[in-house]
């Protein structure tokens, strides 16, 4: 028999549904529950669990649940922690999809183009792509900045501008300009949302910010290590020994100490009887992409599309 096969289960899905509740993720033990039998009739189960509405997901986006040992009671004590500190990290570049909605994007990776780099097609794009990204990092900062300081901004300044509007015609002017301005910065902040989400639509007419901002967090959550288990079989929550104990594992599993000495991979390497590419298949690799390509590419490499579009 399945959970949802059991009496009052469907009720209790319509009932969270209803109140808009999404499950907290727990770590730690993943049953809540025993009968604490001999082996051979013993159950375990995971009934206990904690749900949350959007607006407490936003105010405690650090929380974290974990299921403690079953100990004393038939059940494991559920412990919430609603903040976390966290070490600050620079955050890895990323093409932001809200700079296509402003044109200097266009003409900044224009620019960088525009440089020419000795080699083949494919080093000279990598080069140039590594000049459009540093490119892209200044101009970012200049003309975006801050984006939710400039939409406050943005947003008292309307505010007054509307408390002065009544019988001065010379602020209606000055109050269009700023409602454009806020729905652009709107515009924005969508597309921010959405990209840090991972959800790869956009209801046609519709204003998805908050939704994309709870999925953001939700993902993020699912995503942190927040426990790891050393080599010795201890664990540690401190994120700079977790840090050092996933940096360590991977060099011990790609790390140098057995790698063979050059010569003898030269010598291995030149004895293979390895194929070569032919000349067809260099000039279709180094053959100039087309807008086509590039736009295709774009638009499967973020996912991209909208719901009611053909």
């Amino acid at each position: 028999m399945t959970c949802n096969q059991l009496q009052g289960a469907q009720d209790l899905w319509d009932c969270l549904g209803f109140c808009k509740l999404a499950e907290i993720k727990a770590n730690g033990l993943h049953f809540t529950w025993s009968n604490r039998r001999d082996s051979d009739h013993i159950t375990w189960e995971r009934l206990d669990r904690a749900f949350a509405n959007t607006s407490w997901i936003q105010t405690f986006s650090e929380a974290t649940l974990e299921n403690l040992p079953i100990i004393v009671s038939d059940h494991s004590p559920l412990v919430l922690n609603l903040e976390r500190n966290s070490t600050f990290r620079n955050r890895p570049y990323r093409f932001e999809l809200m700079w296509t909605l402003h044109p200097g994007c266009k003409e900044t990776i224009a620019e960088a183009c525009k440089q020419e780099f000795p080699g083949s097609a494919p080093f000279r794009l990598t080069r140039k792509l590594k000049v459009a990204r540093e490119k892209l990092k200044v101009w970012n900062k200049r003309v975006f900045g801050d984006l939710q300081k400039k939409k406050l901004e943005v947003q008292d300044e309307l505010a007054k501008v509307q408390i002065d509007l009544v019988g001065r015609n010379e602020f209606f002017e000055k109050e269009k300009e700023l409602r454009k301005t806020f729905e652009y910065i709107l515009e924005q902040e969508q597309l921010f949302w959405m990209q840090k989400s991972r959800f790869d639509w956009i209801v046609k007419g519709e204003r998805n910010t908050k939704f994309f901002h709870i999925m953001t967090k939700k993902r993020r959550r699912k995503n942190k290590i927040l426990k790891i288990r050393r080599s010795d079989g201890s664990h540690t929550e401190d994120e700079k020994e977790i840090e050092f104990t996933i940096i360590e594992h991977f060099k011990n599993i790609f790390g140098d100490a057995l790698e063979a000495p050059s010569e003898l991979m030269h010598r291995v390497i030149g004895n293979l009887d390895l194929p070569v590419l032919l000349n067809k298949h260099k000039e279709t690799l180094n053959a100039p992409f087309s807008a086509q390509e590039v736009s295709n590419h774009g638009c499967t490499q973020f996912g991209i599309s909208v719901e009611g579009d053909e």
